[in-house]
């Protein structure tokens, strides 16, 4: 468990810089490489066998420093919206979890979440009462 610790902290927190720096006036939105540069720069070969998690480390780096921040306030296309801290923190409890909402029995929370949410939903566009089906 240590090592799984470990590894998580050292990638959350680089995670959490990578955020804070989209919040600077002007950062950097991409540090753009041609293909066949970034080819070059990264080892994206499968090992025939899993690596340690301290090796996952650089790779997150690496994802990080040369993806597009769409998360920047310099950043503008009609697809992104920045970043959402609630967002970021649902995605980690979902992969966490690793569970599919298919039914009450595997998904209970997520889905007694889903109805609640589709009732909102309903309301909202006046389809009220509703089951979320058109």
């Amino acid at each position: 468990m240590k090592d799984t610790e470990t590894t998580l902290t050292k990638a959350f927190t680089i995670i959490l810089n990578y955020l804070d720096a989209n919040l600077e006036p002007d950062p950097k939105v991409v540090n753009y490489q041609t293909a066949n540069d970034l080819k070059e720069k990264l080892d994206l070969t499968l090992p025939d066998e899993g690596v340690a998690l301290e090796a996952l480390i650089p790779i997150v780096e690496s994802y990080l420093n040369y993806s597009v921040r769409t998360g920047s306030t310099q950043f503008f296309n009609l697809l992104f919206s920045g970043s959402s801290i609630p967002g970021i923190i649902a995605e980690m409890v979902t992969s966490a979890t690793n569970t599919t909402m298919h039914t009450y029995d595997v998904a209970p929370v997520a889905t007694l979440m889903e109805i609640e949410l589709i009732k909102q939903l309903n309301s909202l566009v006046g389809f009220n009462p509703g089951e979320g089906l058109i």
